[in-house]
């Protein structure tokens, strides 16, 4: 904005200063003491025009990349509620499953499919060596550490009689 209001001033400025020099005297030769000060002041409004437009472009192509930016982020937000919302009917289930599937096999499947849709497009050769032998460690052992190191009992499922 202070760009366009410069180049206003400028072509205004030129403008009267271009005015001014009718008031010269004329030389009856070919070149005057008018010439050079209307040639420069001619060059002068021109590229000022040139600048001013290239100016008013740049706002407006500034303007719908802005535009543009908060189309993104709304649709970032958009795409990030969603995720939080599927992660949480993932949890919700996952609590559910714990109790027809118990804990062993519910938290290895929440763990699959949480860490594959985190991961996004993930590969079968990807899954088969790093989410599922990863899923596969966590859930053993926290198995572990909570049923045989501090003895808390963790649900079996009403699937397995439990």
């Amino acid at each position: 904005m202070k760009e366009i209001i410069f180049y206003l001033l400028i072509i205004i400025l030129s403008v009267l200063l271009l005015i001014n020099t009718f008031s010269f005297p004329e030389n009856l030769g070919d070149v005057g003491p008018a010439f050079f000060p209307r040639m420069l002041l001619v060059v002068l409004l021109i590229l000022s025009v040139v600048l001013l437009i290239n100016s008013f472009l740049k706002m407006e192509k500034q303007k719908n990349q802005d535009q543009d930016k908060d189309k993104d982020k709304k649709e970032q937000m958009i795409a990030m509620s969603l995720k939080v919302a599927f992660l949480f009917s993932l949890i919700v289930l996952y609590s559910i499953g714990m109790i027809y599937l118990g804990y062993l096999l519910s938290t290895l499947l929440f763990l699959v499919v949480a860490v594959s849709f985190m991961i996004g497009n993930i590969k079968i050769k990807t899954f088969i060596q790093k989410t599922l032998p990863t899923s596969l460690i966590i859930t053993f052992v926290t198995y572990i550490v909570f049923k045989m190191m501090i003895h808390i009992p963790l649900p079996v499922g009403t699937l397995f009689g439990g």
